[in-house]
């Protein structure tokens, strides 16, 4: 084989599989935005195979988030924390459908995100930031609560302003909770009276799922426990027939069901007029666990693509322009 004809082979070689390569973005770049979305979610083939443009390309948000060091537990050091909370945080946006996500340590207690190609900030945001902390808690049910809002309304304050700020009971209604119980705000209505220490927590979730049904064909969660958990939560029920059990995420409410009978199996369902994208996040949240402490948001920058887009069709043009000027003397020179 003459080294002519063997150059045009590497040409014609190199050039087929670049295309090969890149037809996977072209593709890409010409879906729909709605269409882009639905592919990331279902996790379809094509995700893996296009070039993921970087934050600074595309646009999207940029956080940086800091640990509440005095919320951790006391056998738990800070350092540990954060590589805790760096994984929870990436199962639940993997989850989420984001492509190529940077989450990274910086300094001694802050952590950045950067999610690129967001459409929905405030969605990603809040699945971020939820600490998932889920309990399940008997309400007390002697009328205390009532007795607590009558009080409060004598005094012309809110039940969310019955605790001081170091979430201390104030004295005016300090003979009125009873010892071991606390209020907490429902996500629906009013306000529980509920056990400080949780008969059953989300440690012991193997599943969370989002599902419709129900009486009204609503959005719900449902929950798996695991063998420990479905025992306890078992006894729990046995033991509570005809009290209610609220469901606690984060410190608020979700819903209280009255307990009409063992359940030994080990499922339950969270109920809360839920949305559909609400539910499926709740779901997402629950699955990847409960981070180590509350975290809080200290910078969040929302990045436009449009200077991306600039550089992206400039860097196009430049490649095509290149590509035919190389085309057009390789054709020049050989055919010469």
């Amino acid at each position: 084989m003459d080294s002519k004809k063997f150059k045009w082979i590497v040409f014609w070689a190199v050039l087929l599989g670049s295309i090969y390569f890149l037809w996977p973005t072209f593709l890409w770049y010409r879906m729909s935005t709605d269409e882009k979305l639905n592919a990331q979610k279902a996790k379809d083939k094509i995700v893996s195979k296009i070039l993921n443009l970087g934050l600074d390309l595309q646009g999207g948000i940029h956080l940086v988030l800091e640990i509440d060091a005095a919320q951790l537990e006391k056998d738990m050091n800070l350092q540990d924390a954060l590589n805790r909370a760096i994984e929870i945080i990436r199962n639940r946006i993997d989850q989420f459908g984001v492509s190529e996500p940077f989450i990274a340590k910086q300094g001694e207690k802050w952590l950045v995100v950067q999610l690129p190609g967001i459409k929905d900030p405030q969605a990603a945001i809040d699945l971020i930031g939820k600490t998932a902390l889920m309990e399940f808690r008997l309400v007390e049910n002697t009328g205390a609560i009532e007795k607590i809002a009558a009080k409060a309304r004598d005094l012309g304050v809110q039940l969310n302003d019955i605790y001081d700020e170091n979430h201390k009971v104030k004295k005016e209604f300090a003979d009125l909770i009873p010892a071991g119980y606390e209020v907490l705000p429902g996500k629906e209505e009013g306000y529980f009276l509920v056990t400080t220490t949780a008969q059953v927590t989300g440690a012991y979730l193997t599943d969370a799922k989002m599902k419709i049904g129900g009486e009204y064909n609503m959005p719900y969660v449902g929950i798996d426990f695991n063998k420990d958990g479905a025992k306890l939560f078992a006894a729990v029920t046995e033991a509570n027939i005809e009290k209610r059990l609220a469901i606690v995420l984060d410190g608020v409410v979700q819903s209280a069901p009255v307990i009409r009978s063992r359940i030994p199996d080990g499922h339950a369902i969270i109920e809360g007029n839920f949305t559909a994208e609400e539910a499926s996040g709740l779901a997402i949240v629950l699955r990847a666990g409960a981070l180590p402490a509350p975290v809080r948001i200290i910078e969040n920058r929302t990045i436009g693509p449009s200077l991306g887009r600039d550089s992206v069709k400039a860097g196009l043009i430049a490649c095509l322009v290149g590509l035919l000027l190389v085309v057009g003397f390789m054709l020049f020179y050989y055919k010469s």
